[in-house]
């Protein structure tokens, strides 16, 4: 999946986890942030479920989710991207 909202593109593969079977991993790539101070959070029915920080060349990792509908926010200093329905 590519998102994209100005200047920053988020792109996301799911894969199956490797740990644990029946749930998925997203792998993501983050470009054209301005620092590396950003954190990746997904909820579900508005619980938050996982939350990660983007490192320092935009990457990141989120396991252990059970196939369904997420909400991904992008946060970090000044700046929120929401992806209001993420299929994993």
């Amino acid at each position: 999946f590519i998102y994209q909202a100005d200047h920053v593109r988020i792109v996301i593969e799911v894969q199956d986890d490797a740990e644990q079977m029946g749930l998925k991993t997203l792998l993501g790539l983050v470009t054209g942030l301005e620092s590396n101070e950003f954190t990746i959070q997904v909820s579900q029915g508005g619980q938050a479920i996982a939350t990660t920080s983007v490192d320092e060349i935009g990457n990141f990792i989120i396991p252990h989710l059970s196939p369904g509908h997420y909400k991904l926010i992008l946060a970090g200093p000044n700046m929120e991207i929401h992806v209001q329905s993420l299929p994993v």
